[in-house]
């Protein structure tokens, strides 16, 4: 398989699990804590497949430059978070 059909299934894929979300949102509204520009999840740690981070950098490097900077900035000030909370868990 080429990369474009993968990056074409990885998207019809993506639409799919979309389509889901809404729909768990539509019958479990109470439950969902998702909200437009709610940011939860920015601030979660979790890994993604390789699949993902191709498409994460092809859509990164279609950014202007001013937004690319201070997403960096965000990822390193991130990662210094992170590097700090696992240093203080050593501890323990």
């Amino acid at each position: 398989m080429n990369m474009p059909d993968l990056l074409e299934k990885y998207q019809a894929l993506c639409e799919k699990a979309g389509l889901a979300f809404e729909r768990v949102a539509r019958e479990y509204a109470p439950l969902v804590k998702c909200r437009i520009r709610c940011s939860d999840c920015c601030h979660a740690i979790f890994g993604v497949f390789l699949i993902e981070a191709a498409v994460l950098r092809k859509h990164f490097e279609n950014l202007p430059g001013e937004k690319r900077r201070k997403a960096l900035m965000r990822a390193k000030n991130a990662d210094t978070d992170l590097n700090r909370v696992q240093k203080r868990l050593e501890i323990y």
